[in-house]
């Protein structure tokens, strides 16, 4: 006995377009770009932040000693 089952395909999405190999890659460039910007910013941002904190915290400018 054997059954017919019937498939039925879905619709495709075309408005994403098909993706290929040079779709990918600049999606990867992009997030790599992304990824790194972003490290170079928080590196920056926390050596401000840290480097006014410490001299703040250890400068006898003001007081003539240590805190």
């Amino acid at each position: 006995m054997s059954y017919a089952v019937e498939v039925q395909e879905r619709p495709r999405d075309l408005s994403r377009g098909p993706v290929n190999e040079e779709t990918r890659m600049v999606r990867k460039v992009a997030v790599s770009s992304f990824l790194g910007n972003f490290i170079e910013w928080f590196d920056y941002a926390s050596y401000s932040y840290f480097a006014t904190t410490i001299a703040t915290v250890f400068s006898r400018h003001r007081t003539g000693r240590w805190r």
